[in-house]
């Protein structure tokens, strides 16, 4: 007979999602096979389990599951990474889940747009740490419990580690994100910059698209932040801004541009990126 610990936690106002209604009553009748068809039958399909809303049709349900054990204490559906907002008792609150009771099926449901797209982590056992600022050591502890949606075969790779995406159904779809064929090319030189403004160095990534002149017309200019996330040179968390551009030049989407994308001196991304007047003249 497979029995289930029930860790205190905190109930969700209701419970919204309808197959957890239904898995509630199965549960409640008895049914012994419930929570194990429950998990064979999410195991197939992946998570989250998304449902429609009976009153707004523009609207969903999305119901974050966690599998536990005996030693599950508490998990959340965490979407601020190193962010300070982790350590603030408002948005722990929001992440929380909750223990389908008699079962060990952790859920938190939110009522979202059926346009939304966005990643996410689970926290399982997280330290639930409520006063900011983080200790170094409550950060670490923290991001040790991150992890991908092991339910959700919807991920990327980023610096954090693994990270799982949600795309409801009217999700705008991004057709200029991935190289189209047979189109000309733009490339990308990296170099470094020292700013004797700022007294410090980092590295500029410049994009020049197919057929570039430095006489002639004047192109266009694009200038991006966090550079390395824009460059390329990370490619697994980046937007690719240069194949982006290609696409967009090529189907005379865009005129052709030249673009700048300015990376972070060590230390010194949050000061810079505040308007900091010196960073101002440096631009």
């Amino acid at each position: 007979k497979t029995t289930y610990a029930q860790q205190a936690s905190p109930t969700q106002t209701a419970l919204l999602s309808p197959r957890l209604q239904a898995l509630q009553k199965d549960i409640d009748s008895g049914s012994a096979a419930a929570v194990e068809k429950f998990w064979q039958e999410i195991q197939k399909q992946g998570t989250p389990l998304i449902e429609p809303t009976p009153d707004k049709k523009n609207f969903s349900y999305v119901t974050f599951l966690w599998r536990g054990t005996n030693d599950t204490k508490n998990v959340l559906v965490n979407l601020f990474n190193q962010n300070s907002q982790m350590a603030d008792a408002r948005f722990l609150a929001q992440g929380r889940m909750s223990l389908l009771p008699n079962s060990n099926i952790w859920y938190r449901t939110y009522r979202l747009r059926n346009d939304a797209r966005f990643s996410y982590r689970l926290s399982s056992n997280d330290v639930m740490t409520l006063l900011p600022p983080l200790s170094q050591d409550e950060r670490t502890k923290r991001l040790a419990t991150l992890q991908a949606d092991p339910l959700n075969p919807n991920h990327y790779v980023s610096r954090n580690g693994d990270a799982s995406i949600v795309e409801l159904p009217e999700a705008p779809a991004q057709p200029w994100i991935t190289p189209l064929p047979g189109i000309a090319r733009g490339k990308v030189e990296e170099k470094s910059f020292k700013s004797t403004l700022l007294k410090n160095e980092r590295t500029v990534w410049i994009y020049t698209p197919a057929g570039y002149k430095t006489n002639g017309t004047p192109f266009h200019l694009l200038v991006a932040f966090d550079g390395a996330v824009y460059s390329g040179a990370n490619p697994s968390e980046s937007v690719p801004a240069p194949t982006i551009l290609d696409n967009l030049i090529a189907k005379q989407k865009i005129p052709p541009i030249v673009a700048v994308m300015i990376g972070n001196a060590d230390g010194a991304r949050l000061r810079e990126l505040n308007y900091y007047e010196p960073f101002n003249e440096f631009l």
